[in-house]
């Protein structure tokens, strides 16, 4: 398999490059593989020349029709670029094989706990706007990125959020109400911890900005951190050790699990 490519415009042209090999080894148009996986003749040529990405369920159509035997399955790892974040994507690659995942938010519910409701409407709030297509392809990133939660080997999570964000109906009130059933189901999950930060708690050391650290197997803790600007990863040990105390005291600062459940109820309630 040929090198990764690094940029997302790069990984669109070689996946659409793996669809036109196999559509010609078929001895198929474009229109004829069109009629076969109930698209247009437009989109499978926008795929092939990478001005579109191919999202499931039409990812595993081609695959099947164009009997590639699994090899444009393989292929769709190329576009890792297209389904997070340009800033998150060596983080989400890290994420995968971590151990042990700790994420503190201050304006959004974390990635790994959101419904999709929730996320497409953060993802339309987005400026410049984003296209349909790359909505929906980050939506799959995000959906994938949560098999974190329920692989084997288990990897612990802990996550604590601020109050606040919980209040905000991003989207609409019956959005905000489903995402705070999530939470409440991911909170029931024994190898996941999730606490609030109350409102009432005027200061703590989480002010200066959201975190997430990741260990990994070999004991290494990786840090990622969000600005406006983008995402930063820490692999300084003096820095990461500095983090991971911050997040120790955060984690001490927030309500216990059972009264940061008792919370959501309530305000599911209210809703």
């Amino acid at each position: 398999m040929p090198p990764k490519p690094k940029s997302p415009s790069a990984a669109r042209r070689l996946f659409g490059g793996q669809v036109r090999f196999h559509r010609k080894r078929k001895g198929l148009t474009q229109e004829q593989l069109a009629e076969l996986v109930n698209q247009s003749a437009s989109l499978i040529h926008a795929i092939e020349c990478g001005r579109r990405p191919a999202l499931s369920p039409l990812l595993e159509h081609l695959d099947r029709e164009l009997d590639a035997g699994g090899a444009l399955m393989d292929a769709a790892g190329y576009l890792v670029g297209e389904k997070v974040a340009e800033s998150f994507v060596e983080t989400a690659e890290l994420e995968k094989q971590c151990v042990a995942a700790d994420s503190f938010q201050l304006s959004l519910i974390p990635g790994l706990l959101q419904t999709e409701d929730y996320m497409r409407a953060l993802l339309r709030a987005a400026r410049p706007p984003l296209e349909d297509d790359d909505i929906e392809a980050r939506v799959q990133g995000r959906i994938e990125r949560q098999k974190l939660l329920t692989r084997k080997p288990t990897a612990i999570c802990s996550y604590v959020v601020e109050e606040q964000v919980l209040r905000r109906p991003i989207g609409s009130k019956a959005i905000l109400k489903a995402q705070l059933g999530r939470l409440l189901e991911c909170s029931a999950m024994r190898n996941v911890s999730i606490q609030l930060m109350p409102t009432q708690c005027m200061e703590h050391v989480g002010l200066d900005g959201p975190m997430l650290l990741l260990e990994m197997p070999n004991g290494q803790v990786i840090a990622h951190l969000e600005s406006q600007a983008g995402g930063a990863q820490v692999t300084d040990p003096e820095l990461v050790r500095v983090l991971r105390q911050r997040y120790g005291i955060i984690r001490a600062q927030a309500l216990t699990m059972a009264d940061s459940a008792a919370l959501i109820r309530k305000m599911a309630g209210e809703l």
